[in-house]
């Protein structure tokens, strides 16, 4: 290296004799438009390669290390705090889904006497091919579960139904 060189300290030579004139910086920030490492080209942006900054191992060993699948149960069994299926004390799990529905209007699918809601939701059927309208409530209601509709001005009118799981021990 020439005594030009070595006197520019923070600057790196690369490919050249001549004295550098690209500053090497050392805090470890890099700009460039191109990336190839081994041979590899680094195709990731810096915010991509950012969401893997924290990772210490394999990304497979560390999802391998994560909760298993849950295995199918039968209907007759609830899942419990110990992540085991288990048949209720006392007797037998039944459960049913009931639906209601209404045009214009919010509606609730109530589950009978004797039953509990465990889940729910609600789906839409709108009665002309315009977009526009959408489901704004969706939950559960008393013994039930509650669905209603936005309707966008000059739109015919739209369908909401709603539907409960409901489930006792027999």
């Amino acid at each position: 290296m020439s005594s030009t060189a070595q006197s520019k300290v923070g600057y790196l030579a690369i490919g050249t004799s001549n004295a550098p004139t690209i500053p090497l910086n050392v805090s470890g920030t890099a700009n460039m438009t191109t990336l190839s490492i081994g041979g590899t080209a680094v195709t990731a942006t810096g915010a991509q390669l950012n969401y893997v900054a924290g990772v210490t191992s394999a990304i497979q060993t560390q999802l391998n290390a994560k909760e298993p699948t849950i295995s199918a149960g039968t209907t007759a069994q609830y899942w419990r705090g110990d992540k085991t299926w288990q048949v209720p004390a006392g007797g037998t799990l039944s459960c049913t889904t009931v639906t209601a529905s209404a045009t214009n209007a919010g509606v609730t699918a109530t589950c009978a006497t004797g039953y509990v809601v465990t889940g729910g939701g609600c789906y839409t059927l709108q009665n002309t091919t315009n977009d526009g309208d959408y489901t704004e409530y969706n939950y559960p209601s008393g013994n039930g579960w509650y669905c209603a509709r936005i309707m966008v001005t000059g739109l015919n009118a739209l369908n909401v139904t709603a539907y409960a799981q409901c489930c006792k021990i027999q």
